[in-house]
């Protein structure tokens, strides 16, 4: 983050990325901000993912809690929901 601030002076990124990935990031203090969308739809598939994956070279600190910023409803009944992380490292 530090070097495409410093080389293109990029401040904000979007992570798209899996549970783990996400993890990593967030245990690092590098997500301020989390967006979510709920679509009221499911296709009972047997797996499930996860938004954040624990990995043991990353297990250790508090969990990190996230304050409601905003909501809007979208559609038929979706929503999107976000949130700013309230205790992220510094």
């Amino acid at each position: 983050m530090k070097k495409l601030y410093e080389l293109f002076h990029i401040e904000k990124v979007l992570i798209c990325g899996g549970g783990i990935v996400n993890w990593s990031f967030l245990r690092a203090g590098m997500i301020d901000e989390l967006s979510l969308v709920l679509a009221p739809m499911t296709d009972g598939g047997s797996g499930s993912a996860s938004l954040f994956t624990q990995i043991p070279s990353f297990t250790e600190g508090k969990p990190v809690e996230f304050v409601l910023k905003g909501m809007r409803k979208i559609g038929d009944g979706g929503l999107y929901l976000n949130y700013l992380t309230q205790n992220r490292k510094a």
